[in-house]
């Protein structure tokens, strides 16, 4: 779950909600179950232990730049 939420603290991962979103009244999104389960996050399977405990680390020390950061590598991991 920390892994998780590291990628869902990552800037990739926000552009992604950000453009299947909607924008409610002074710049807030609105999240609803029905565009979270259009974002795309990589299977546990296609994650390397390491990068998903520094996901989970960069969640826990609420690090947006670390997520960031491990989420593009997890990304890239998912894509090979």
């Amino acid at each position: 779950m920390r892994t998780l939420g590291g990628f869902l603290m990552a800037d990739t991962t926000r552009s992604f909600i950000d453009a299947l979103g909607v924008k409610m009244r002074g710049g807030t999104l609105r999240f609803q179950a029905q565009y979270l389960r259009l974002v795309h996050i990589p299977a546990p399977t296609q994650v390397n232990d390491e990068v998903k405990a520094a996901l989970a680390r960069s969640f826990d020390d609420g690090d947006r730049n670390v997520a960031t950061h491990f989420a593009e590598i997890a990304y890239k991991e998912a894509m090979r």
